[in-house]
């Protein structure tokens, strides 16, 4: 008799728990919140598509609850999910939240969100803005590994510590701003970013880790606002002996005296570590027009045209692209600046003279601005 009590009493607490777990858990549309308190957790979101905006709270049976926090992998692998916007309420994105969501293309964070957990992001191929609140202090490991699109990332001051592999293999990154609290730099963190052209590592920084730069062979101005050089390993920074090093005025001895940053290609002196705005492009009577809100700026520009063929017709397909950024003397150059220009169908001949030369090429240029 007693064991069959025992027995019938453990019955009844298995289905009290049962019966209590089901009831902490709701979907609504298409979302699934585990609820505790009067808190949410977001767990599961797999079957939500195109533009998706976390609510901040609802009601169920009465009780109002706030979605705090993304669960581990909530997302994961939704190839329908094109944005997602997190409000102010969620203080944490967990474990591979929304890893591998490869359509999704917009990320806009509210500035509760304090910590971005380990793969977050990884794999968002389409993934081209995202927009962090001033409230996150730590990146995951991997948080944003191969997020292939992504072109410009800005790290808010609150941020303190930039993790392994956080952003590795992001090969279409060409901006990062990082903020004043940054205090190191995980090994990898940037590895093979090989569209990003410069760098600037703010004063706070107390370490970069391994491999941090390498393989960003695109990488060509790297600014260290540090008048004492960090201790570095050699593939920290690999396309070094291509980059030009900027630091603070009177630090430069010490940097050419240093093991490995003597090896950049040109170490300079700099008394303003804000760097040049970004030029921009116009036209005007059939010419490019570069201008910028920094006074006193000199401007770098190039063309580049598609392979030219053989014969009486000159090359200038589908793009023309138009590169330029601004430097000054004492200031960290700006990024650049691109305008693709249209030549389809603008073939020859085109200033009448009889013969087909650089000329042409001038006249076509003109030609398309003017459209």
């Amino acid at each position: 008799m007693k064991q069959f009590k025992q027995t019938f009493l453990l019955i009844v607490l298995m289905s009290m728990i049962g019966t209590k777990g089901y009831a902490q858990e709701v979907t609504i549309d298409d979302i699934t919140y585990q609820l505790s308190g009067t808190e949410a957790t977001l767990t599961y979101g797999r079957e939500c598509s195109d533009d998706v905006a976390i609510p901040g709270s609802f009601i169920y049976d009465g009780t109002t609850y706030t979605v705090t926090s993304i669960g581990n992998a909530a997302f994961w692998n939704n190839t329908d999910l094109t944005s997602v916007t997190i409000p102010n309420s969620v203080t944490s994105i967990d474990k591979q939240a929304f890893e591998g969501c490869s359509s999704l293309t917009s990320v806009t964070m509210g500035n509760g969100v304090t910590s971005i957990g380990e793969w977050a992001f990884s794999g968002c191929s389409s993934l081209t803005s995202v927009t962090m609140g001033d409230g996150v202090t730590s990146i995951g490991g991997s948080a944003f590994s191969s997020c292939s699109s992504l072109i410009s990332i800005v790290i808010p001051n609150s941020v303190t510590t930039i993790v392994d592999y956080a952003f590795y293999g992001c090969t279409g990154l060409t901006s990062v701003t990082m903020g004043n609290s940054v205090t190191s730099i995980g090994g990898s963190a940037f590895f093979n970013c090989n569209s990003l052209t410069s760098i600037t590592i703010p004063k706070s920084v107390e370490s970069i880790g391994n491999q941090a730069f390498d393989e960003c062979n695109s990488l060509t101005s790297v600014a260290v606002d540090l008048e004492v050089p960090l201790a570095v390993n050699y593939w920290t920074f690999s396309n070094k002996r291509n980059a030009t090093l900027y630091v603070p005025q009177g630090s430069g001895d010490a940097y050419k005296d240093a093991e490995y940053w003597k090896d950049f290609k040109e170490i300079v002196e700099l008394t303003d570590f804000t760097p040049c705005a970004t030029p921009t492009i116009s036209c005007k009577e059939g010419k490019l027009l570069f201008e910028c809100e920094t006074e006193g700026v000199e401007f770098v520009s190039s063309y580049t045209f598609a392979e030219e063929n053989t014969g009486a017709v000159i090359g200038v397909p589908a793009t023309c692209k138009v590169t330029v950024y601004a430097k000054k003397e004492g200031c960290i150059p700006s990024e650049k600046a691109e305008l693709e220009i249209d030549g389809r169908g603008i073939k020859g001949d085109v200033d009448g003279d009889g013969t087909v030369d650089v000329n042409d090429v001038q006249t076509t240029i003109n030609i398309i601005l003017k459209k």
